[in-house]
């Protein structure tokens, strides 16, 4: 603060030697200051003059002081006094009157404001610990107060001259983020001093919870799990908490943080699921049921009745076939997702209407489906010997498993067409054995029928009637025989 010193010289009547004001001044106060001046003169005579000090203050005058002073002759007088300054804000400045005459200062500010200095030593504060504050009140001009009263949150506090430290306790459930202090000074002239120091409260968790949007859900719905951590005011934290959800056999199915909303497969595995949170010092976990669902896709193409497991479970039941005046039962086994195939031609004869098939409380109905068995009789065959694995779904079984027993099933049917034409062959080799024999015998016949009379050897007796009747019966017994091979294996042509 610049300090200004002004020296007031009255040169009055001539009875005076001198006259002068010295004063100290300065460019604020606070309202209620005390100015200190010196009045010194040297008078010529002995004389009785009137001082006096008006305080101008925004156009208005206000008398501050007034003194008869009585001087004598050749002698110094001396004066020290002070000046109170009123209790108001204003810009001002004196005004000096001696007998007639007159001078005036520099303007001054008057302020009801007083300084300070705060500090606070943490302003990162942990739920329970203590905020030390420590300061200094001051005046206007920066410069220490005897007497000054100090507030820290309506709490008055000790203090040396405007000098003070103190400390501030907090709450264990204190609400976290930003916090304010409210520190307030006066002096006895009622100036002051107000300002607030901030800290801010740590979050401390104490608490993680986890939500579920639906406790029994079915395939294909949507779920949402929500993570909330809260601190010790039981408020919720900005924090990243990690999240998983697990199906009933323990299968990761989706993982996050804080928030998770996912659709369930149509296959989700029934049961209860889990869904687990994570943080540092906390684990939580909350539990959903996912329903069971029994459910068939079923449609006919080609003569056959394709069905689809839709639910999420083994599907062990009978299909019922209506068709006009048939009905037929049909187990099928087939897990969630698998499909079988079922050929109508082998469920049901020929026929043609609207088809019903009945599965467990439902049904699906097919209108004009025609079903017409076209296949051969080795076809039916291979059929009868495979049905049991045709009728169940191919993926029932390992494809190892059910390659060998098409293996053994086609090496079956080979190895019995090739004992049969084996047979076969064997009998036409023996008929055609036959054949010949008798064609050699008839024509030995003919060739000593033909010979003289005296170069005949006979060794039996026949007449040409009895010679005919054996040759068409030969004849005939081939012609038998050979039909009866050809009806046996026509089918393995």
């Amino acid at each position: 603060m610049k300090y200004l010193k002004f020296l007031i010289i009255f040169l009055v009547l001539a009875s005076f030697a001198s006259a002068e004001v010295q004063i100290s001044l300065k460019d604020v106060y606070n309202a209620g200051e005390q100015i200190q001046f010196k009045f010194i003169s040297t008078s010529a005579k002995n004389e009785i003059s009137n001082l006096n000090i008006n305080l101008i203050c925004n156009g208005e005058s206000e008398l501050l002081y007034y003194k008869t002073v009585s001087l004598e002759k050749d002698t110094t007088f001396t004066l020290d006094d002070i000046l109170p300054l009123p209790k108001k804000e204003a810009t001002c400045y004196l005004e000096f009157n001696l007998n007639s005459n007159s001078q005036n200062t520099k303007s001054f500010e008057i302020t009801k404001k007083l300084n300070g200095n705060i500090n606070v030593a943490k302003k990162d504060i942990n739920p329970s610990e203590s905020v030390e504050i420590s300061g200094e009140i001051l005046n206007a001009r920066s410069e220490k107060i005897d007497l000054v009263e100090i507030y820290v949150d309506d709490k008055k506090i000790e203090n040396n001259k405007g000098t003070f430290s103190t400390s501030v306790s907090t709450l264990s459930n204190i609400k976290s983020g930003p916090h304010k202090i409210a520190i307030k000074a006066s002096d006895k002239y009622d100036n002051t001093f107000e300002n607030e120091v901030y800290y801010t409260i740590i979050p401390k968790p104490t608490d993680l919870k986890l939500e579920v949007s639906k406790y029994s859900v079915y395939p294909s719905e949507r779920v949402q799990i929500n993570s909330f951590l809260y601190d010790q005011a039981l408020d919720k934290m900005n924090a990243e908490i990690p999240l998983k959800v697990f199906d009933s056999s323990n299968n990761e199915i989706a993982s996050g943080e804080n928030t998770l909303d996912f659709k369930l497969s149509k296959y989700a595995l029934p049961g209860t699921w889990r869904a687990k949170s994570f943080y540092p010092n906390f684990e939580k976990e909350i539990t959903f049921t996912v329903e069971e669902l029994k459910n068939l896709s079923i449609t006919v193409f080609n003569q056959q009745l394709i069905v689809e497991n839709t639910g999420n479970i083994q599907y062990n039941q009978d299909l019922l076939f209506n068709l006009n005046d048939q009905q037929v039962n049909k187990r099928i086994n087939i897990k969630p997702g698998e499909i079988t195939r079922i050929d109508l031609i082998d469920e049901l004869n020929n026929d043609r209407g609207k088809l019903t098939i009945y599965y467990g409380n439902d049904l699906s109905t097919f209108d004009d489906v025609l079903v017409n068995d076209t296949r051969s009789v080795f076809d039916k065959l291979g059929n009868s010997i495979t049905g049991n694995a045709v009728a169940q779904s191919v993926t029932d079984m390992p494809r190892e498993v059910y390659a060998f027993i098409l293996f053994v099933v086609f090496a079956a049917i080979c190895f019995y067409i090739y004992i049969r034409r084996k047979t076969r062959m064997k009998r036409q080799q023996e008929v055609l054995h036959e054949i010949r024999h008798g064609r050699k015998i008839a024509t030995a016949i003919k060739e000593r029928r033909s010979m003289p009379a005296e170069k005949r050897r006979r060794t039996f007796s026949a007449s040409d009637e009895e010679i005919n009747d054996f040759r068409d019966n030969m004849l005939k017994s081939t012609k038998k025989s050979l039909e009866n091979e050809n009806k046996g294996w026509g089918m393995f042509k």
